[in-house]
């Protein structure tokens, strides 16, 4: 029994050994840079969440652009005219604003020499839609 557990406290002590020699300060020095990064993400999950921080103030809300001003500026039109919200929808709300612009200008009467138009001479109301403007049927899409 002693000549098993011999042999057995000896292939431990090789096993130690071969490991020992397999480590080098390479491996030691980014375990401890791992161990240390870990600490740290531990450390900030401990927090409670009113004091942990968040990205950068400058960034905040905003991802990184990496065009510059003038190509996104000349790229943009393009974008909206492809996308179908641009270029039908708020293409119908600015004609809108713009024929209500147009009616309340003509009452304004602000020409010198210009009266408001009585009731039954009132200009037609083009921008005011039936049913109103925020009208929403689930499912149905409006041309």
């Amino acid at each position: 029994a002693s000549a098993v557990s011999r042999a057995s406290l000896q292939s431990h002590i090789e096993e130690a050994v071969q490991k020992e020699v397999a480590r080098s300060a390479l491996v030691d020095y980014r375990r401890f840079l791992q161990e240390g990064h870990d600490r740290q993400r531990a450390k900030r999950w401990e927090m409670p969440l009113h004091l942990r921080t968040g990205p950068g103030p400058v960034a905040q809300g905003f991802p990184p652009q990496m065009l510059t001003a003038t190509a996104d500026a000349l790229s943009r039109p393009i974008q909206m005219a492809v996308d179908p919200k641009w270029s039908t929808e708020l293409k119908r709300m600015n004609d809108k604003a713009g024929q209500r612009i147009e009616y309340e200008r003509r009452l304004a009467a602000a020409v010198p020499g210009s009266i408001l138009p009585e009731l039954p001479f009132m200009y037609p109301k083009k921008h005011i839609s039936n049913p109103p403007t925020p009208f929403f049927e689930p499912g149905v899409r409006r041309g």
